[in-house]
């Protein structure tokens, strides 16, 4: 049945409203309107969502946007969206609200011919809907336009009591494997009857859906953000790997059996029944084309973030101040990150490792910040004479290796500081020109040595898992490079889930580490012979076969 919309003037703002909320809820339009017209429909969100001339940091922005009536939960330049809720004659109303600015000239152009990026998902609810996939209620959408040029729009949806995004729901800790089983299931069946009706999700990620408990171990999912949403024929072939793959970067968190259940249900769904994914054969080659299409998606974004994280961008700032040069995340504070550097106090080091004459040193210690509340791994090192390429090279693989999905310590921030060559020490003067340099990331307590950690596995099959989990790690990390040298001491470590006792690998120096994704069978099999005689007499020959058999296996899938 097809949702008629009637159209409401309130002041400079033409607002959009489906004839079904004044058939359901006729009280709940009107209280939200008569609010709108009561203090105005732009001032509605007035210096809570609008960027002030006058602003000129984030600290400001943030004061500036968060208010009694609306609350922020993210917020951009040209997109912000937040909750607020109205009462009507029939009660409280929680609602979403997106709002769109059009922060260009060439937006504003395009916008004269096609409708505002509100106004297209709102229809496109209607029509998701009407198809059968479960979807959030619209409630209205408004365009604010001077002279037919569109400045703003918004888009109201009715909040669903009792849900969660698919993300936050398969990371709690209290999630049962029953419940787990049936949301994968419940979610394939979603996915594939999206497809099956044409709607194109093309940022196809577990935050873009919703579930919700209904009892007795049954569940309902709902596709939710509409902006890259497409309305498409049956979607089928390359298109639909590619939409699979994309799903697939949640990486190792998800077993072989849960994408099997997952791809089981779609499929099901998607041949409407006449074709089930019951041969070993035939799941194993749909697992593998998945498999190299989600490693083709992580390559692009790893070159992309490994040049991108120098310059600044949506996810990293750029900071000159002093002597003090470089990159940060953000969300952090430069100047407190630059504040633990001079910072002798509850520091712990851990080790120092030298190289060649030519290689710089590195020496890294632990920061217990703040009485223990903020623990930071905080690596130094020194290099006589010029510009270092070194610490950038660290920077840039540490945040192309975790776009790609690998564990490693989360970088917060890298910083340079000049030497100067007049600076005394004593009573002599320093002969050293150059830089010191400063790799700032976040710690893990309890992770240990690959070696350690094995020496302390007792049966025959926890060896057999952990070489088998090795193998597989190494092959991922193989998709984007190899290691320039020997595998040194806590190259790799183990560490462990504090949650369900799983243990994971982490890449921890990311300098020993060359991004190459085109690297050849000789040089990755070089990498593995390293492994092997890294643990030496530890292992039998049988445990070094069966770690080559494993690797060999996984090679064939991505290479």
């Amino acid at each position: 049945m097809k949702t008629i919309i009637i159209t409401e003037k309130i002041g400079d703002v033409l607002w959009y409203i489906p004839k079904t909320l004044l058939d359901l809820e006729p009280n709940s339009p009107d209280a939200l309107f008569r609010r709108l017209k009561e203090i105005g429909a732009d001032s509605f969100l007035k210096n809570r969502i609008d960027v002030d001339s006058s602003t000129t940091n984030d600290m400001k922005l943030h004061h500036n946007v968060t208010g009694k009536r609306f609350n922020l939960i993210k917020y951009g330049r040209s997109k912000q969206f937040g909750s607020t809720n109205f009462f009507g004659e029939d009660g409280k109303h929680d609602v979403y609200i997106k709002v769109f600015t059009c922060t260009s000239l060439l937006l504003k152009l395009k916008h004269l011919f096609i409708p505002s990026k509100a106004r297209r998902e709102f229809f496109l609810s209607f029509k998701i809907s009407e198809r059968g996939i479960p979807a959030v209620f619209s409630i209205a959408v408004g365009e604010k336009r001077c002279f037919g040029v569109l400045k703003r729009s918004y888009f109201i949806v009715k909040k669903i009591d009792n849900v969660l995004n698919l993300k936050e729901f398969f990371y709690d800790t209290e999630l049962n494997p029953l419940e787990k089983h049936a949301v994968l299931k419940e979610f394939g069946r979603t996915a594939g009857l999206c497809h099956r009706k044409g709607i194109l999700q093309t940022d196809f990620a577990l935050n873009n859906f919703l579930v919700q408990r209904l009892g007795n171990n049954r569940f309902r999912i709902y596709l939710i953000d509409y902006e890259r949403t497409k309305m498409c024929g049956h979607v089928t072939g390359k298109r639909e790997l590619w939409i699979l793959a994309k799903l697939n970067r949640i990486g190792s968190d998800f077993s072989t059996c849960d994408k099997l259940r997952f791809l089981r249900a779609y499929l099901n769904v998607v041949n409407e029944g006449g074709k089930r994914l019951n041969s070993m054969p035939e799941a194993s080659k749909l697992i593998r084309d998945i498999e190299r299409e989600t490693v083709k998606i992580l390559r692009a974004g790893v070159q992309e973030m490994w040049t991108g994280c120098i310059k600044q961008h949506r996810k990293f700032k750029l900071y000159r101040s002093g002597t003090y040069g470089g990159y940060y995340l953000k969300g952090y504070d430069a100047d407190f990150l630059i504040s633990l550097l001079d910072n002798e106090e509850n520091k712990a080091y851990v080790d120092e490792i030298n190289f060649n004459s030519s290689s710089p040193t590195i020496s890294s210690c632990i920061i217990d910040n703040r009485g223990g509340d903020q623990c930071l791994n905080y690596m130094v090192y020194r290099v006589k004479g010029g510009t270092p390429d070194f610490i950038d090279v660290y920077w840039q693989n540490s945040n192309a290796l975790l776009k790609g999905k690998i564990e490693v310590l989360e970088p917060l921030g890298l910083f340079l500081k000049v030497i100067n060559p007049d600076e005394k020490n004593g009573t002599d003067k320093v002969a050293l020109q150059g830089v010191e340099g400063f790799i700032i990331t976040s710690h893990r307590h309890s992770v240990m040595d690959i070696k350690h950690f094995f020496n302390n596995l007792n049966s025959t099959e926890e060896r057999k898992t952990f070489f088998f989990r090795l193998a597989l790690f190494i092959c991922r990390i193989h998709n984007f490079g190899t290691f320039v040298s020997e595998i040194c001491l806590c190259d790799i470590v183990v560490g462990q889930n504090e949650h369900n006792n799983r243990y994971y690998f982490l890449f921890m120096h990311t300098y020993n580490f060359l991004l190459n994704t085109s690297a050849d069978h000789k040089i990755r099999w070089m990498d593995i012979a390293r492994i092997v005689d890294y643990f030496g007499n530890e292992i039998d020959v049988n445990e070094a076969d069966f770690f080559r058999g494993m690797y060999s296996r996984y090679e064939k899938w991505y290479f």
